[in-house]
């Protein structure tokens, strides 16, 4: 899943808790896979009013659900940031320089 040339590119960055304590929720609405109008998908959150979308673009629909269910099930929000790299490390997302999604850092 974490291949260039399966079409992923993953690269999260640190989301301060003041975001998520301004923005409760984008938490609670994550995971739309949306076209980017090329071919191309994109998973974001949306707080009702908004969508920021992950720093990821995906060749095929399949691959966008894929890495929306396992950063879901990977990547929970409770325990410490160092937990939160060694568990993304462990699932195989590539090029982790911080464990958190810049969708929500707004």
């Amino acid at each position: 899943m974490t291949n260039q040339g399966q079409g992923l590119i993953v690269n999260f960055v640190k989301l301060e808790q003041e975001a998520l304590s301004r923005y409760p929720a984008a938490r609670r609405n994550w995971g739309r896979v949306t076209d980017t109008g090329e071919g191309a998908w994109r998973v974001g959150y949306c707080d009702g009013s908004e969508t920021r979308y992950l720093p990821m673009v995906f060749a095929r629909k399949q691959d966008a659900n894929s890495a929306r269910d396992a950063i879901e099930k990977e990547l929970d929000w409770s325990g410490s940031y160092s937990e939160m790299v060694k568990k993304a490390q462990r699932y195989g997302l590539a090029k982790i320089r911080k464990v958190m999604l810049e969708a929500l850092a707004w």
